[in-house]
């Protein structure tokens, strides 16, 4: 059953927004490494979007005309930009999942972790990506993805999209919820891990298929 508190954003929109959050994340889950160009085109186009939004706010005074040319050409941007310089999308993939990581490490714990160890986390994560590209793309893209597809089934049936979808938020949001975080946390990894056994086994056969073995 869909109800709760969508905080402000109308639930049309938010029950849109975990939709499309679910129908991406399985994507990403299960064949993140085969489509990482597409997605890298799509994280650079909503980072892009959301840099371009804030240059454009701050530089008209919040226009709207001027907020969506921002977000459009920001995005368009990103996109082209995370596509062509690969390796920077590679760590940025893997600085993402850091930051999830750390994020879903601290609500386990029911802490708020600083800013600073998100941050440590999440580069050493994306260095780490850069030095095993596919091992480290098939896990972040299979974790993240299983963590849009929770996020936004838990956000359908609890009503709070805009606590839910967002993994950085305060532990405390999951309780106010009426969620149980473990079990939250343990679809999250019983989900990735299924997303990362499959790519793991399609980009193998597709590599002994290469290779006529």
């Amino acid at each position: 059953m869909i109800s709760g508190n969508w905080s402000g954003i109308g639930s049309g929109t938010a029950i849109l927004a975990a939709m499309l959050s679910i129908a991406f994340g399985l994507l990403n889950c299960f064949f993140g490494y085969r489509l990482f160009k597409v997605l890298l085109g799509i994280y650079g186009f909503v980072l892009g979007a959301a840099g371009g939004f804030a240059l454009a706010g701050a530089v008209t005074g919040g226009q709207t005309l001027w907020l969506l040319a921002g977000m459009v050409v920001g995005g368009l941007v990103g996109a082209a930009g995370m596509v062509l310089l690969y390796l920077l999308g590679v760590f940025v993939v893997g600085a993402v999942a850091g930051a999830l990581l750390a994020s879903l490490l601290g609500a386990a714990l029911n802490v708020n972790l600083p800013p600073v160890v998100v941050l440590v986390v999440a580069i050493a994560v994306g260095g780490v990506a850069l030095a095993l590209q596919r091992t480290m793309i098939i896990l972040s893209t299979a974790f993240s993805g299983a963590w849009g597809v929770v996020g936004g089934m838990v956000s359908l049936l609890t009503g709070r999209a805009a606590l839910l979808l967002n993994p950085l938020n305060r532990p405390g949001a999951w309780h106010r919820a009426g969620l149980p975080l473990v079990l939250v946390l343990l679809l999250w990894l019983v989900l990735g891990i299924a997303g990362a056994a499959v790519q793991f086994r399609t980009t193998a056969e597709k590599a002994a298929v290469k290779t006529g073995r």
